[in-house]
């Protein structure tokens, strides 16, 4: 009953002009209740990361700090595997998860 081994471990690698910027491999701070509430959540924590470095390359971009022939297009690829996490993704709706006490 090893409270650190029921957590799921989910990792990302965010690359800028194919080369790794970012990268982790972790433990969930939360017991999920199924693989694809642990995929969700480590596809959240990825795009948490991601996000915030396109909005600086973009700004970076819009400001002219990237040569004009070299500007890049900013673009966010993600690969999921999970169906259910995915479908979770993509359709927006709102589930309440109940807390045991």
């Amino acid at each position: 009953m090893d409270i650190d081994t029921a957590c799921s471990r989910h990792g990302y690698i965010i690359k800028y002009l194919n080369c790794p910027i970012v990268w982790k491999s972790q433990l969930q701070g939360e017991v999920a209740l199924s693989s694809s509430e642990s995929e969700y959540t480590g596809l959240s924590y990825a795009l948490r990361e991601a996000i915030p470095i396109m909005n600086l390359l973009n700004e970076l971009k819009d400001n002219g700090f990237v040569d004009e022939v070299a500007k890049p297009r900013i673009y966010c690829e993600v690969f999921e595997d999970n169906t259910g996490a995915l479908e979770m993704a993509q359709i927006h709706k709102y589930i309440v998860r109940e807390q045991n006490t």
